[in-house]
């Protein structure tokens, strides 16, 4: 059953509803009970930790959100809308976990000292709002993303929508872009889903798009084989920027793994390589969400893009692992940077802190969260890819690359894990490009001509050459031999089904088998 017809299930509605109304209702009792200020020492952190480990759910949950209201939409700004849904994700993420989360451990380690070690560890707490290049990217890059993915989502919508919709999705995103904390977090939201419910119950349900009418699938997407499942659309072939973006994120990722600081748990250790190990994750940081979308382009390529494993394992891995990234990358080199200043016994103090950041309870079940929604979005892929018969050794790579990663991201598992999701694409795109071309070198995979397709519609008439038929024909023109149907293989086609030959003002008629 095609997606967005009128026979289409209530389950996939129900659930888009859940997600576009929960998300930003949950949104706003959480900026309800978020404290207006920050802990410090001596203050309780137990709420303060747990509402920001919430929200990088609801982040997760609101990046899909804004995602589903132009999945299917049409024009440039939806376009922009859904390139810049990532950025959002991974650079509110980061901000969440640094400011939320770190602040929150930081202050409750600190608070766990004997009273006269506490003032040492505050230094760490300060460090974390100390004004430094990286503090003000995440800080107005966050808000600023978060604005520039909902005008844009707005401004995609903006043709259907009545103006009550504009306003309030405007007007409550620019208010959110201010900050999730009361007053205006709340406040910001709540307009922003007041809209999003006028248009999903109202407007949307007269919208062409609404009503199934959908984009026409693309000519020359990849037929589906017969082990594949009708709930998962045709892959669809890749253009040379998007392979670009599917090859080069992992291969750089697993490269930049081998220089993956490992220093000994000591504090003279961490203090030598602070500057570099804040450095390194700093880089990581992006990567991580240049390789969550090397995933999905090449999920389009494979098909099953819209299944539910790979969107939860993708979003889970975006969220969570950059998450993890920042607590115990970045905050573990800002912590033990500020503290070269200090003496030996305070930066002992630091230390105390920050050593057991990657073990402690919620930064531990942060990196088992990320890891685990890689292990989901590629291994997902993998089983798709072999449902779809894709050759053995890429499915496989995938399955490797999907299973290496749970041995940690540092060298050697994780160059190995993103070294063979490079290899899998690598091949891929090799078959792919073989498969595309002759045997003189000249491209065989032609598209259907003009008078060949439905203008309304979009879609071809009748269905192009087989590949078959025209490497025959290619291998026959290479020879300089005549053929006759030559000029008629160009402007007419063969319908696979029945072998007929289709030419527009002309019958049809039987296909010589010399030819076929």
């Amino acid at each position: 059953m095609p997606r967005g017809s009128a026979e289409q299930p209530r389950r996939p509605v129900l659930l888009r509803r859940a997600v576009l109304f929960g998300v930003p209702a949950l949104y706003v009792c959480l900026g309800l009970l978020h404290p207006t200020t920050n802990p410090g020492l001596g203050d309780p952190t137990a709420q303060f930790i747990g509402l920001h480990v919430a929200q990088l759910f609801l982040i997760g949950g609101l990046g899909y959100a804004l995602w589903l209201l132009v999945e299917d939409r049409p024009g440039r700004a939806a376009r922009l809308a859904r390139g810049l849904v990532l950025p959002f994700v991974i650079l509110y993420t980061a901000l969440d976990a640094i400011l939320g989360i770190a602040w929150g451990v930081a202050a409750q380690k600190a608070n766990e000292l004997p009273q006269a070690d506490q003032p040492g560890a505050g230094v760490l707490v300060d460090s974390l709002t100390e004004a430094t290049p990286l503090g003000y990217v995440l800080y107005f890059g966050a808000g600023v993303v978060w604005l520039a993915v909902a005008i844009a989502v707005v401004a995609a919508l903006a043709g259907e929508a009545p103006w009550p919709v504009i306003v309030l999705m405007g007007v409550g995103s620019a208010m959110f872009a201010l900050g999730h904390a009361p007053p205006t977090g709340p406040i910001g939201m709540g307009l922003f889903l007041a809209g999003v419910v006028w248009w999903e119950l109202g407007t949307r349900r007269t919208s062409p798009v609404a009503a199934g009418s959908g984009p026409a699938p693309a000519v020359g997407d990849a037929p589906v084989p017969s082990g594949a499942t009708d709930t998962e659309p045709p892959g669809r072939r890749l253009t040379p920027v998007e392979w670009t973006l599917v090859l080069v994120p992992p291969l750089a990722l697993a490269t930049l793994e081998v220089l993956h600081p490992q220093p000994q748990h000591t504090v003279s250790a961490l203090l030598d390589v602070a500057t570099w190990f804040t450095t390194f994750h700093a880089l990581q940081l992006p990567l991580i969400g240049l390789v969550g979308l090397s995933v999905l382009l090449l999920a389009h390529r494979v098909g099953g893009v819209h299944t539910w494993s790979l969107r939860l394992g993708l979003g889970s891995f975006l969220v969570f692992f950059s998450a993890y990234d920042v607590l115990a990358g970045i905050g573990t080199g800002l912590a033990m940077r500020s503290a070269r200043s200090l003496t030996a016994t305070e930066a002992q103090r630091v230390f105390d802190v920050v050593r057991d950041w990657p073990g402690l309870s919620p930064v531990l079940a942060l990196s088992i969260l990320g890891t685990g929604g890689w292990v989901l979005a590629v291994g997902a892929l993998a089983l798709s890819g072999r449902r779809r018969q894709l050759p053995r050794r890429v499915w496989v790579a995938l399955l490797m690359a999907a299973v290496l990663l749970m041995g940690g991201h540092p060298f050697p598992f994780g160059t190995l894990a993103f070294g063979c999701f490079f290899v899998a694409a690598l091949m891929l795109l090799r078959d792919d490009t073989n498969r595309q071309r002759g045997p003189m070198g000249e491209s065989v995979d032609r598209q259907p001509a003009p008078h060949m397709v439905d203008v309304e519609r979009g879609m071809p008439v009748v269905s192009q050459v087989t590949g078959a038929a025209a490497q025959l024909r290619d291998e026959r023109a290479c020879a300089g031999r005549w053929n006759p149907w030559r000029r008629d293989l160009r402007r007419g086609a063969v319908d696979g089904g029945t072998g007929q030959w289709s030419r527009p003002g002309m019958p049809e008629m039987a296909m010589p088998d010399r030819v076929l």
